[in-house]
């Protein structure tokens, strides 16, 4: 059993080398990043290097990860397949349900409460109309779990058609939405690294043991 899943996993990246190559360069940088330098370092280097343009740009490009792609994503996938349009507001419930376990479990400050109990927060330059959260929901990323687990899943939906120009594509919408969240002060690195791995795994589970068995029937089996 777990041969043949490690079989078909390695299969999977061989199939689609940008999107997981693209994505285990972003990983393996972070993990490095996470080494070799404090909590928090990467925020507090946005931090002091704002310019509007960024800030537009994560402030947009943070709304990949939330319900509104799953939407266009099921308008997509009506040309592709029924079944798979059924999956996606599933997977957006798993998402959630995921998320929200592991922040319950986890218990750790956002950004803003972290350095507000170091007496650092002073060190925060904020974004005009942005909203800082200070609670005890950081880790995991959702956002970020919810881009790659959605864009996982649509690189794995659309099959041959997943070339190597629509990986490329899925990898950095899903990095952009990771990076946002650090840039917008939502999370910190570690939070983007972990929900950047479960939204993987939750988006192809989803797919090769949900999607593709689900108890449909006449058209919507397409």
């Amino acid at each position: 059993m777990i041969q043949n899943t490690f079989r078909q996993l390695v299969s999977i990246i061989r199939t689609y080398p940008v999107f997981f190559g693209l994505n285990l360069i972003f990983l393996s940088a972070s993990l490095v990043f996470l080494i070799l330098h404090p909590k928090g370092d990467l925020l507090l280097y946005f931090s002091a290097h704002r310019r509007e343009f960024w800030n537009v740009f994560f402030i947009y490009g943070t709304m990949l990860g939330e319900a509104y792609m799953y939407i266009l994503a099921m308008i997509g996938l009506l040309f592709v397949g029924y079944r798979l349009v059924l999956a996606i507001p599933l997977l957006g419930v798993a998402v959630t349900l995921v998320s929200y376990l592991l922040k319950k479990f986890f218990a750790m400050p956002r950004p803003p409460a972290y350095f507000t109990q170091l007496g650092r927060f002073e060190e925060l330059s904020l974004i005009s109309g942005v909203k800082v959260y200070m609670g005890s929901n950081s880790f995991p990323s959702g956002h970020t779990m919810s881009a790659f687990a959605l864009f996982t899943f649509l690189l794995l939906a659309l099959r041959a058609k997943s070339g190597p120009g629509i990986q490329l594509l899925l990898a950095l919408l899903a990095i952009v939405v990771g990076l946002s969240r650090i840039y917008l002060m939502h999370h910190f690195l570690e939070d983007v690294f972990l929900g950047a791995i479960v939204g993987m795994l939750l988006g192809g589970v989803w797919y090769y043991r949900v999607a593709l068995r689900l108890p449909v029937s006449g058209k919507w089996k397409r």
